[in-house]
């Protein structure tokens, strides 16, 4: 549904929002009141139900748009009721709740943390990637693990474990958190700048075939001449240099900027959640020849909720993994996964001419790729 701008009604000077008014995604003055009135998707999909006729796609994604829209909560600050943060607060409440459900049993827990949370994940993930739409859902799902971790091991494993673990596992998810925080910043945007007079060093690459090193390539979208390596990135809507990808999971594009901040990130988490997976396996686990019989450890509601957490935390730590693996191997032929899903869709990669070509022309050998990445590429 998009937002029809010429029908915003700004206030007055002087004038203000009671607390329960607020402007609709339509741009019109409404009120808390009329939440469950005057929905016009909602009486069509109902009177599609009543004529035995499902609704289609488009309407579902309307009546979420207007939900979130209406769902308010009343502000006393002049500018009306403002948005409940939904998305923030769903992965507060499912989390705890998932890994409560699992607790039950060990094949409940494989259902729940196997199963459904990576089915729940990759739909969202989905529908967020093809809408191109900006979520904190995803941020606020990482936060909510690394709190909980850092919780359920000081709460459950750290007065069975010795002090040096703890202080061990309590300093890596600190630093993990710190970290995190840290990947939030600018991710190396292009800033735009004024076209010098009698100057040719802009050009926009859609009219020209070809461009040497003094030329730059204009974006189509922000309009802004763009160094080499950089892109547009079509969910938080700006360019990006020596631009990775758009990570979901801290809501932030990783570029020039933050990519070292993000390899580091990956690398503290699956250090830190190994150790503390294996300490916890043996506060709550008895080992026999390197194996933990861990059979009775549903027994006891704390015992089974740290085995829920441990199996989650796997899940976790093999998927960082998996990320963190993909990333040094892209570094070591200096390469973007930009530039590499480009490559493998149109089977080749671009020249510093911009001419396809078969070979990456960055590859300068593993110390030179390790080098360039630690002086952040510049």
């Amino acid at each position: 549904m998009e937002i029809d701008y010429d029908r915003i009604n700004k206030l007055e000077d002087g004038q203000v929002l009671c607390c329960c008014e607020y402007f609709n995604n339509r741009g019109q003055r409404s009120h808390l009141l009329e939440a469950l009135c005057d929905c016009q998707v909602l009486d069509d999909i109902c009177e599609g139900l009543i004529s035995c006729k499902w609704a289609r796609k488009d309407q579902f994604v309307q009546l979420m748009e207007v939900m979130h829209d209406r769902l308010r909560i009343p502000w006393l600050d002049g500018h009306g009721a403002r948005r409940f943060p939904v998305a923030t607060i769903l992965p507060m409440i499912i989390l705890p709740c998932m890994l409560k459900i699992a607790s039950y049993g060990f094949y409940v827990t494989l259902l729940v943390i196997i199963s459904f949370f990576p089915l729940m994940m990759f739909v969202y993930y989905s529908s967020i990637i093809s809408g191109r739409k900006r979520t904190p859902f995803f941020l606020s799902w990482t936060l909510t693990s690394i709190l909980g971790m850092l919780y359920a091991f000081l709460r459950y494993i750290a007065p069975v474990c010795s002090i040096d673990k703890t202080v061990e596992v309590f300093l890596g998810l600190i630093s993990t958190l710190c970290i995190f925080i840290l990947c939030l910043r600018n991710p190396g945007r292009v800033k735009p700048k004024r076209k010098p007079k009698n100057s040719t060093n802009y050009v926009d690459h859609n009219n020209q075939d070809t461009f040497d090193n003094n030329l730059l390539k204009v974006c189509q979208v922000c309009h802004v001449p763009m160094p080499r390596r950089s892109h547009h990135c079509g969910i938080c809507h700006r360019c990006v240099k020596h631009f990775d990808h758009h990570c979901v999971w801290i809501n932030n594009c990783v570029g020039q900027g933050n990519r070292r901040l993000f390899v580091l990130l990956l690398l503290v988490f699956v250090c830190t959640a190994s150790r503390g997976i294996y300490f916890s396996l043996d506060s709550i686990c008895i080992w026999e020849k390197a194996i933990p019989n861990c059979q009775y450890v549903y027994d006891e509601d704390w015992s089974a909720i740290v085995m829920a957490s441990i199996i989650y935390s796997c899940v976790a730590t093999i998927s960082v993994g998996s990320l963190l693996s993909y990333q040094l191997l892209l570094i070591s032929t200096n390469i973007t996964s930009y530039e590499w899903r480009c490559a493998r869709r149109v089977g080749y990669y671009l020249d510093k001419f911009g001419q396809p070509t078969k070979e990456n022309i960055y590859d300068q050998g593993l110390v030179k790729n390790w080098i360039a990445f630690f002086r952040g590429y510049r």
